[in-house]
C-alpha cells in the first residue's frame, strides 16, 4: 500500500436534495483543507437525491478530481450512507490516514479544521466537533429542536456513562483509520444498525466501547442560517430512532 509523507485526509459528505447548499460545501472543504499541506479527497455520498445534487458533484469532480461521488440510486438513509463512505475509504486507506466526516447543508464551521487537525496529530482517535461543549452554541435553528437535541445528550450522556462530551450525534468529526478498522473488525456488517440520524450516536457508543480510544472534543458554534432549505432531519423519526437504538444497545450491555 502507499505510504503518505503525511496522512492522508478522505472527507465525506452525505447529501440528499442539498442542491441548493453542496456545491458552496465542497468549495467550503477545499478551500480549508488546501491550506494544510496534506493530501486529501472529497467524497459525496449522495443517498438518492431526486434534485440536481448528483449532476453538482459530478460537475466538481470534472473540474477537480480530488472530488468524488458514491451514488445511492435511491434514498436509503444515513445510516446506510455511512456504511457505504466508510467501506469505501477502508478499502483504500492506511492505517495512519484520518476521515473527516462533516455536513453537506454549510452548518459546520469549518474554522476549527486546523484545531481538530491539531487533535489527532497530538495522539487523540476521534475528535467531535461540539456546539454543546463549552465556548459552542446554536444560532438560526429553532428553540423546540435545540431543546430536544439538549435533553436527549443529556440522557445518552448518562445511559452510555459518556459523561465527559456533550455532543453525540453531529454528523462532523474526525477519526483516525485506525480506530475505524478496529470498530469495523469489531462489528462488521453490524456496525450500524441504526437507518437514521441515531446512528452517530450509536457509532460513538460503539467506539467508546472498545476502551482505550481517546476522544476529545472541539467546541463549535453551528449556524442554522447558512443552510439553504429546510433541514432533511425529521424530528420525530428522529426520536423514535433514538428510543430504538437505547433499547437495542440496552440489550446488549
Amino acid at each position: 500500500m502507499m505510504q503518505h509523507t503525511e496522512p492522508k485526509l478522505f472527507a465525506l459528505i452525505p447529501a440528499y436534495n442539498e442542491e441548493k447548499n453542496i456545491e458552496r460545501a465542497i468549495q467550503r472543504t477545499i478551500a480549508a483543507l488546501e491550506p494544510l499541506a496534506r493530501p486529501f479527497v472529497i467524497i459525496v455520498i449522495n443517498d438518492g437525491s431526486r434534485d440536481a445534487t448528483r449532476a453538482i458533484v459530478e460537475r466538481q469532480g470534472a473540474a477537480d478530481p480530488r472530488v468524488q461521488l458514491l451514488n445511492h440510486a435511491t434514498n436509503r438513509g444515513v445510516g446506510q450512507v455511512f456504511r457505504t463512505g466508510f467501506q469505501h475509504v477502508l478499502a483504500a486507506a492506511a492505517p495512519d490516514d484520518w476521515v473527516l466526516t462533516t455536513e453537506a447543508d454549510n452548518t459546520s464551521d469549518v474554522g476549527i479544521l486546523p484545531e481538530m487537525l491539531r487533535r489527532l496529530a497530538a495522539g487523540d482517535d476521534l475528535v467531535l466537533a461540539s456546539c454543546y461543549a463549552p465556548g459552542g452554541g446554536v444560532t438560526g435553528t429553532g428553540v423546540h429542536r435545540h431543546f430536544l437535541s439538549a435533553v436527549a445528550n443529556a440522557f445518552i450522556r448518562q445511559l452510555f456513562g459518556l459523561r465527559r462530551l456533550h455532543t453525540f450525534s453531529s454528523f462532523y468529526r474526525l477519526y483516525r483509520v485506525a480506530v475505524l478498522r478496529r470498530v469495523c473488525e469489531k462489528y462488521g456488517e453490524q456496525l450500524i444498525d441504526s437507518p437514521g440520524f441515531s446512528c452517530m450516536v450509536e457509532l460513538l457508543v460503539r467506539i467508546h466501547r472498545l476502551g482505550g480510544v481517546r476522544i476529545s472534543e472541539v467546541p463549535m458554534v453551528l449556524r442554522g442560517e447558512e443552510r439553504i432549505g429546510a433541514s432533511n432531519m425529521k424530528v420525530m423519526k428522529t426520536i423514535i430512532g433514538y428510543f430504538e437504538l437505547f433499547w437495542r444497545e440496552l440489550k446488549h450491555r
